[in-house]
């Protein structure tokens, strides 16, 4: 049977991960956006912190999915870095969001 995620679930790992993005953003002007390393080490982090099932489950692939495009986005987008940021953060949760709702 399916069901749909509590809308609290929904919106605290949309403010977790509009949380990462910002920390990734701060971590790339200080490493002059080469380390992708870290920031990939930093969403899969957040994805084991907040579990959202016990093993893994398709919502800690939605978040890191979403997460990776959060990041590409403000590797490779050419708008001033702060719209990148702004931008990633919403394309990203709306990824999330998608992500949740239909599948």
């Amino acid at each position: 049977m399916f069901m749909w995620p509590s809308v609290g679930l929904i919106e605290g790992s949309s403010l977790v991960l509009a949380t990462v993005l910002f920390i990734a953003f701060f971590i790339g002007l200080s490493s002059g956006q080469k380390d992708l390393r870290i920031k990939i080490f930093l969403i899969l982090f957040s994805v084991f912190l907040i579990k959202f099932k016990p093993g893994l489950s398709f919502e800690d692939f939605a978040f890191f999915s979403s997460g990776m495009l959060g990041i590409l986005l403000q590797k490779y987008l050419i708008f001033k870095p702060y719209l990148s940021l702004i931008i990633s953060i919403v394309a990203s949760i709306i990824l999330l969001h998608i992500l949740l709702f239909l599948f």
